[in-house]
């Protein structure tokens, strides 16, 4: 037991206050004790964390400077071998010897004479006369002046100067039943004519 306790029981003969003030400073005491251990502890554990990474940081250090050494010593042997090879290399290669250059004239002109007798030939040959045929244009039809493919629509007018139509460029998608006509002119121009006929007829009827 803490001698600071003992020290409290022997004063039992003192007013309470005095007393309770004493024990009130020993506990803030014992508790400030604590707190000072607990951050001696805490202290204690940083010191160490800071050891273990300094080591750590160490081991790093020195195992890059041995992965340098080992470079440095790979590249100085590989400086030694290109020398010995270039030195092996130097020796081995033959002297410059001087460039000579031969012409032979007699060559050359026979070329030429060839050469002149080809060009006089190429000139005598008559070249043929090749004309292209031309090839008949296909017909077109229709408000898109195209070819005719797929399926198509006549006009029942049968002065339209159009005549075909492609399904596509029209609007229809299906065969139709019974007239069409391209346009309200060709219509109106079919009645018309349709009317015509009806009255020459009538016409023909009454003389006979």
């Amino acid at each position: 037991m803490d001698i600071r306790y003992n020290f409290l029981n022997t004063l039992d003969h003192f007013p309470c206050e005095l007393i309770r003030t004493l024990w009130t400073l020993q506990s803030l005491d014992t508790s400030l004790d604590q707190k000072e251990n607990e951050d001696h502890d805490r202290q204690d554990q940083i010191a160490v964390q800071m050891e273990n990474q300094a080591d750590f940081l160490q081991d790093l250090v020195q195992a890059r400077i041995k992965a340098l050494t080992l470079q440095r010593r790979e590249l100085l042997q590989m400086q030694e071998i290109r020398k010995r090879y270039d030195a092996t290399r130097t020796k081995e290669s033959p002297k410059n010897a001087p460039l000579t250059i031969r012409l032979n004239l007699r060559n050359s002109n026979s070329n030429r004479v060839d050469k002149a007798s080809r060009a006089t030939r190429g000139n005598d040959i008559v070249k043929p006369n090749i004309s292209r045929r031309e090839e008949p244009q296909e017909e077109t039809y229709c408000v898109c002046h195209n070819v005719s493919y797929g399926s198509m629509i006549a006009c029942d007018n049968s002065n339209c100067p159009t005549e075909w139509f492609h399904y596509g460029c029209v609007g229809i998608v299906r065969p139709l039943e019974g007239e069409w006509f391209c346009s309200d002119r060709c219509k109106n121009e079919a009645k018309r004519r349709r009317k015509q006929n009806d009255s020459s007829s009538s016409k023909k009827g009454l003389k006979r």
